[in-house]
C-alpha cells in the first residue's frame, strides 16, 4: 500500500482507495487486450460484484472505463508524429483492441469522426 493509499483512507475511506486502485489499475493495463474486470478484481483481491459497485457512483461501467482509456490513446497517438507512419489498425490493437470493426465503430462513437479523419487534421494531406 502506497502512501497516497494510505492517505486517501484516512481521508475518504477504504471504498475511495479501492476505487482509486482499480481505476489505477485500467489505466496502468488498458492496453492488454486480454484486460477484464476479473483480472482487475483477482489482481485487487476483490470479487468481481464488488470492482462493478465501486465503479457504479462513476456513471460508468467497467467497459466503458476500459474502451475511454483505449480510445483516448488511440486518439493521442494519432496526433502524434511518432506514429505518423504506423496504420490505424496497430495503433487501435496497440491500444488494446482486439476487433478492428469494433474499434472503428466505438471511435467513431466517442469522436464523431473516423480516425483517418482525425490523423488528416493532425498532419494535412501529406499523411503517408
Amino acid at each position: 500500500m502506497t502512501r497516497f493509499d494510505r492517505a486517501l483512507i484516512a481521508k475518504r475511506g477504504l471504498k475511495a482507495a479501492r476505487l482509486h486502485a482499480v481505476l489505477t489499475e485500467i489505466a496502468r493495463r488498458f492496453s492488454y487486450p486480454e484486460l477484464d474486470i476479473d483480472n482487475i478484481a483477482v489482481t485487487l483481491g476483490l470479487s468481481r460484484r464488488y470492482v462493478q459497485e465501486l465503479l457504479e457512483p462513476t456513471g460508468k461501467s467497467f467497459t466503458q472505463h476500459l474502451a475511454e482509456r483505449r480510445l483516448e490513446c488511440v486518439y493521442a497517438m494519432l496526433n502524434d508524429s511518432r506514429y505518423r507512419h504506423s496504420t490505424i489498425i496497430d495503433i487501435a490493437y496497440a491500444a488494446g483492441f482486439s476487433d478492428a470493426s469494433h474499434f472503428y465503430r466505438m471511435f467513431r462513437g466517442r469522436f464523431g469522426r473516423t480516425p483517418s479523419d482525425v490523423r488528416a487534421a493532425a498532419f494535412g494531406s501529406d499523411q503517408k
